[in-house]
Formats: C-alpha cells, sequence, structure tokens
C-alpha cells in the first residue's frame, strides 16, 4: 500500500528528472518513440546524402544491477528529502516487486 502511494507520488515528479530521451519506464513516455526518432533520423541524413551509422544498445536489467548506494546517492542530488529516500530505502531492501511492462506484470523479483 505504502509502496502504491509513493509510486503514485514520484509517476508526477519523475518526468520532470529524467531526461527525455529517457522513454523506457516513465509515465506519459512510450519505448516506441525511439522508433519514430530513429526514422527521423534515417530519412533526415538521406535527404542530405550523408552516411548515417546507428548503434543500438540495450542494458538488460538495469535496475537489477544499480548499486542501491548510488540509487540513494542519486536520490538525495536530485534533492528527494530523507524521509522518501528512507521510505524508499525501506521498500526496496525488504521486498518484492512486480514490473508493470507493455501491459502486463513481470513474475516476481526479490529485490537484494
Amino acid at each position: 500500500m505504502v509502496g502504491h502511494i509513493l509510486s503514485k507520488r514520484l509517476k508526477t515528479i519523475i518526468p520532470r528528472l529524467v531526461d527525455d530521451e529517457q522513454t523506457g519506464f516513465v509515465h506519459g513516455r512510450h519505448i516506441t518513440d525511439n522508433i519514430v526518432s530513429l526514422g527521423l533520423c534515417q530519412e533526415f541524413a538521406m535527404a542530405q546524402r550523408k552516411p548515417v551509422i546507428f548503434c543500438k544498445l540495450d542494458f538488460v536489467k538495469a535496475f537489477d544491477r544499480v548499486k542501491h548506494s548510488f540509487l540513494w546517492a542519486t536520490m538525495r542530488q536530485m534533492g528527494f528529502s530523507n524521509a522518501v529516500i528512507e521510505l524508499t530505502r525501506a521498500l526496496v531492501s525488504e521486498g518484492h516487486a512486480k514490473i508493470h511492462m507493455n501491459g502486463r506484470f513481470t513474475k516476481s523479483l526479490k529485490l537484494e
């Protein structure tokens, strides 16, 4: 319940903190925006008769690899209060989570 409330409040803040290029996992943004941007870049390069190379990077399970100490320091640097950081720390360090992605929830993940 507390996690749901925190998540709901963060949905309004995160889009202002996360760079526009981050399209996945941010409320109101869609990963498909990247495909449209790629198409526009390709059209522009072709119209200018310029060679272009596209490179795709995929950070698989990035959240699983982030050191929590880095996460807390980043939250502090972004201006989150100690109360919010401690609440997030408690939720993450002692729980399980499911990620809502493409209209479905993933299987339960133990948070470490």
